[in-house]
């Protein structure tokens, strides 16, 4: 439920709709699919525009679900890659960037997957208790359900659980 983490109607909402815009990507990938998704739910998504060319002079700061929500999936339908989609996040001007950022790049996580050298590079930034905590997660019983796509590293499970709210690397 999203209310572990999130406590107002509206907030509840975002989650259940990031959540929602995660298991499209995941089982559809259909951006088309995504956006008409998102769209109903958050109309404003229609209006959005961004110039992805040029960082703007000044950035609205919106830490509300109705303004982060509709911006990280417009983002994230104009990406082409994982990267694409977190560079786009940080050029975009949105004020609110680590909460776009999260959001973006978990639905772009999903649509794409993280590329293997940015989980590879996870261990060199990481300090030595979240990785421990990392690995204990691993060995959990169920860690192959969600971790079968991804056995090449053991780091991509925070990743993975990240997605959803399980872990903020923030």
């Amino acid at each position: 439920s999203a209310e572990i983490t999130h406590n107002h109607p509206e907030g509840i909402k975002g989650a259940v709709a990031t959540a929602v815009c995660g298991y499209l990507a995941r089982t559809t990938h259909d951006k088309k699919a995504i956006e008409k998704y998102i769209a109903k739910i958050y109309p404003r998504l229609k209006t959005i525009k961004m110039d992805f060319n040029h960082i703007p002079d000044e950035s609205p700061f919106d830490v509300t679900c109705q303004g982060s929500v509709p911006e990280a999936i417009y983002i994230f339908l104009h990406s082409n890659s994982y990267e694409d989609c977190i560079r786009k996040v940080m050029i975009s001007g949105c004020g609110d960037t680590d909460t776009v950022g999260a959001i973006a790049g978990a639905v772009a996580e999903a649509y794409y997957n993280v590329p293997t050298m940015f989980i590879n590079q996870l261990q060199y930034y990481l300090p030595a208790n979240m990785i421990k905590i990392i690995l204990h997660i691993d060995s959990l019983e169920n860690i192959d359900k969600i971790q079968s796509r991804y056995r090449h590293n053991n780091l991509h499970s925070i990743l993975h659980l990240h997605r959803f709210g399980g872990i903020c690397l923030q």
